[in-house]
């Protein structure tokens, strides 16, 4: 997988559950990080730990985005 094109796909679901949750402020906040990454070296876990501290768990995007960051994390 690639870091970039992952991110892109990421991003893209990230659109969609923002326009299903509107009023969601970390889901804005969460994507926000997200694009300011340009490499995988700069995970730190501070997406996942937005997830868990902040954001419902019944949307899949948490699950998606923890992933993510632990896959690229363990795998570059």
């Amino acid at each position: 997988m690639k870091f970039i094109d992952e991110k892109e796909k990421l991003l893209l679901k990230m659109d969609s559950a923002i326009e299903s949750h509107p009023n969601n402020g970390v889901l804005e906040s969460l994507k926000r990080i997200l694009s300011s990454y340009n490499s995988a070296s700069q995970l730190n876990g501070v997406l996942s730990r937005t997830v868990v501290d902040n954001l419902d768990y019944k949307i899949q995007i948490g699950e998606d985005l923890i992933k993510f960051e632990e896959w690229f994390q363990h795998n570059q």
